[in-house]
């Protein structure tokens, strides 16, 4: 039938067949494609030509299609797009999820985040924006949803194929920083392929934010410690590149060596004593006196400065165990064996003059 578009609703289109007697389009059947509103395909005033689809006497209503004039294009949708084909398709829109795009009227596709490029993407307009005409393979057809999956990456060579023989775990790679994160930072290893490079694995020391240490752009030398291009997965570290310092602090404080430390912090498990900045022994309870005590305030107190005996090394915490009951036993014991060895002397020095002297008289 053909009728004058006399009203436009959100949900639809009104139509006048003949006087006394309108049909309403709804917004569904106005196009094979997707309407935002009626607006975008009549305006009142318009002569269209619709398909009957229902007509119900007791509610003196016709429901009526102007898409269905025309054939559906998902009819032999296989055959125009088939699987593995490349299409030229319009971005409608743009989401955290990836792209919604036009094939054609009425036949609408998606393209993944995961698809957009071999490389992560954190903001899809950075590769596509809207109404842009871009070529993608068709990957799937979901004939229910009405909906093809696609890809603009699938047509690109697969930048991790070649990563598999150019790398392996313990090379040294250059790279450049892409992105700061508050996990850590993404690096470009090579066009499309990023590393992930830990928070933990920047530096030895602490590092809150890799702000701290790398701006944006900034090329670095890492070292590969997990490589699985099978999983597009690529880590690297820092740090590793670094001299330990766990090995120079077990060189300058090695067990048994005696120091001077300053108690940065009582707990009631023992004290805290900073032997250089950074660097930190536990002393616990039971090493600080001698005499049994119950709480480390009763002898000690943040500031003082003590000796202290390295009793362990631990390489894998990297802890340092400290006593101070035993560098001053250690003390102790040195100074007795200095006054000792004094008396010795002074003793001997006394008896050799007296024995002198006697030798002399006895000459004259």
């Amino acid at each position: 039938v053909k009728g004058k578009v006399v009203s436009l609703k959100e949900f639809g289109v009104f139509v006048e067949i003949e006087e006394g007697v309108e049909g309403l389009i709804h917004i569904s059947d106005l196009s094979w494609g997707y309407v935002k509103h009626p607006r975008e395909v009549v305006k009142v005033g318009d002569i269209v030509e619709a398909k009957v689809l229902e007509i119900d006497p007791e509610r003196r209503r016709i429901s009526l299609g102007l898409k269905q004039i025309f054939p559906d294009p998902w009819e032999n949708i296989e055959e125009k797009y088939p699987v593995g084909s490349t299409v030229r398709v319009r971005v409608n829109k743009v989401s955290t999820r990836g792209a919604l795009v036009e094939v054609e009227e009425g036949v609408e596709g998606r393209i993944p985040l995961e698809e957009l490029s071999w490389k992560r993407v954190t903001r899809v307009n950075d590769v596509v924006r809207r109404n842009q005409l871009v070529e993608a393979k068709v990957l799937a057809i979901d004939r229910e949803s009405r909906q093809l999956t696609l890809s603009l990456r699938a047509l690109r060579p697969n930048p991790w194929e070649e990563a598999q023989t150019r790398w392996q775990v313990g090379d040294i790679v250059e790279g450049k920083i892409q992105r700061l994160m508050n996990f850590g930072a993404f690096v470009e290893l090579a066009p499309e392929i990023e590393a992930l490079l830990p928070l933990s694995e920047i530096a030895w020391e602490p590092v809150k934010h890799p702000s701290q240490v790398f701006k944006k752009g900034q090329t670095v030398s890492l070292k590969i410690i997990e490589f699985k291009p099978e999983e597009q997965r690529i880590v690297v570290s820092r740090k590793a590149l670094l001299p330990d310092p766990w090995e120079i602090i077990k060189t300058r404080y090695p067990l048994g060596s005696i120091h001077e430390g300053k108690v940065v912090r009582l707990v009631d498990f023992g004290a805290f004593v900073e032997l250089e900045e950074g660097w930190d022994g536990l002393v616990h309870i039971s090493e600080i006196a001698e005499e049994r005590i119950s709480s480390p305030q009763e002898v000690l107190k943040e500031g003082d400065v003590v000796k202290v005996k390295v009793i362990k090394l631990d390489d894998a915490e990297r802890k340092i165990g400290l006593s101070i009951k035993q560098a001053l036993r250690e003390e102790e014991e040195k100074a007795r064996k200095e006054q000792t060895q004094e008396g010795k002397i002074t003793l001997g020095d006394v008896i050799g003059e007296k024995l002198a002297t006697i030798l002399n008289n006895l000459k004259k």
